[in-house]
This record gives C-alpha cells, sequence and structure tokens, in this order.
C-alpha cells in the first residue's frame, strides 16, 4: 500500500509513489515550461492548462511503472505550501 504524491516546485513537477512505511518506490519529473512576459523581462509565469496536462501524464506514468503497489491516498505540495487531501 502507498500514496500518490504531487509536488510542484519552482523548478520542475514531480509525481512520486510513496510506501506507507515511508520508501519511495516511484518518481516521474519533468521541467516546468516558464514563460516571460514581454514587458517584464524578470517576469516568469506558467499556464495552469499546460501544468495539469503535464501533471496527469506524470502521474500515469508513474503508476504504470509500479503495478505492485494499491495507492489509498494523494497529497500533494506546491511551491513551498502543501495541503493533505482526505475522501472525496
Amino acid at each position: 500500500k502507498g500514496y500518490l504524491v504531487f509536488d510542484i516546485g519552482t523548478g520542475n513537477a514531480r509525481v512520486a509513489i510513496v510506501s506507507v512505511s515511508g520508501s519511495v518506490q516511484r518518481v516521474e519529473r519533468e521541467d516546468i515550461v516558464y514563460v516571460t512576459e514581454t514587458l517584464y523581462p524578470d517576469s516568469r509565469y506558467f499556464s495552469p492548462q499546460v501544468l495539469w496536462k503535464q501533471v496527469m501524464r506524470l502521474a500515469k506514468r508513474a503508476l504504470s511503472r509500479s503495478h505492485d503497489i494499491d495507492i489509498i491516498g494523494l497529497t500533494s505540495t506546491s511551491q513551498r505550501q502543501g495541503i493533505v487531501l482526505i475522501d472525496q
């Protein structure tokens, strides 16, 4: 049994599968695509739609490569803020 962990950091997005004992079973990651606003050269932003597709792709990949673990919960963090999702 284990957990599906979503982590959106400042540099990349990660989806991990972690056993209930805390052992990391699998990590999939990709760089987040940031865009620069031409009027503000120091600015950076990302498209929520693009990031959502990226995270879903990572989750599918992690799950497809971890057949032997039963996911019993989800948790997520994002750029230094975290939440725990319980039930529906």
